[in-house]
């Protein structure tokens, strides 16, 4: 990465991003060099995946002027592209992606090889026993009549976000999944062992809401406490929600300073207590630095809407 080798920085990302503590502002760091190495499909591709926020740090163009980017490069090369025989797999995906929503007639039967193509090398990666790619599957092919099948079959290989899924769809009886909360539990349980935080959330919301037994409750907020120590947002802002002041400002200022969605904040009343925080010193110093920038975002939001 110091030499700048643009594949050691998409190696590093991939790395990071199937971390359970994934710091996802770090991860758009490693996009952002990538994208200022090299302007092709593959860094556009990633790019899109940071936030506003981290794109608006970074001081990078808003995520529509990276679509038209890659839309405009895409629509320069995929003519090229028809008889090649060797594109990559992120390039092959970003085509395809491009092909079905752009379809035109002489490119149909291209766009179906292409999607073959991907769906061949995912599952190619899952029978060797890559979990993941079942999960890519899953992202690439959301409507496929295989995709539960996909699913069940990363749980075989105990996949700590396929545990986790599929224990939240047999609780709610989501997905098409006959509903069948033991099941939901013991699936949701094998997760969190696997320090899956998103598991440790959905199940301490379950527990609080389905349940009215004290010591329940006592669990829910332990697990939330552990998936918040693995910087799930989620769960910070769920603690700021059912803690007691002052600590319902401290997981407020936390879920914020650990990048918490600025509008998902706002819609769920977390950045009014960040502002409060900040603006009479609740759990933080008085920074007004920080209440004009919430200030700004708030007053943004509600010309927005």
């Amino acid at each position: 990465i110091k030499n700048k080798n643009i594949q050691a920085i998409h190696v590093m990302a991939k790395i990071m991003e199937l971390q359970p503590t994934s710091n996802l502002t770090a991860i758009c760091e490693l996009y952002v060099q990538a994208y200022h190495l090299e302007k092709s499909l593959e860094t556009l591709d990633h790019l899109v995946k940071c936030s506003d926020q981290d794109l608006q740090k970074f001081d990078m163009p808003e995520r529509e002027t990276i679509f038209a980017e890659q839309e405009k490069m895409l629509r320069a090369q995929a003519k090229d592209m028809l008889a090649s025989k060797s594109l990559k797999i992120e390039e092959r995906k970003a085509l395809s992606q491009y092909l079905n929503n752009n379809i035109q007639d002489e490119f149909q039967s291209f766009a179906k090889r292409l999607d073959k193509d991907i769906q061949d090398f995912y599952l190619k990666l899952g029978h060797q026993g890559y979990s993941d790619a079942y999960l890519m599957l899953q992202e690439e092919n959301s409507t496929s009549p295989h995709y539960l099948k996909w699913q069940d079959q990363a749980v075989k290989l105990n996949n700590r976000v396929a545990l986790a899924d599929a224990g939240y769809a047999y609780l709610y009886g989501e997905m098409e999944r006959k509903k069948n909360q033991k099941l939901g539990v013991k699936k949701k349980k094998k997760a969190i062992q696997l320090n899956d935080p998103n598991a440790m959330n959905t199940l301490a919301i379950w527990l609080i809401n389905e349940s009215e037994d004290a010591k329940n409750y006592e669990k829910a907020v332990q697990l939330l406490k552990n998936a918040a120590e693995l910087k799930s947002t989620d769960a910070m802002k769920n603690l700021a929600r059912i803690s007691a002041a002052p600590d319902n400002y401290m997981w407020a200022v936390r879920a914020y300073n650990n990048g918490a969605n600025t509008n998902v904040a706002i819609n769920e009343g977390i950045l009014p207590l960040v502002l409060e925080a900040y603006k009479n010193g609740i759990g933080v110093k008085k920074d007004k630095a920080m209440v004009n920038k919430i200030t700004q975002e708030l007053t943004k939001y509600d010309a927005k809407e």
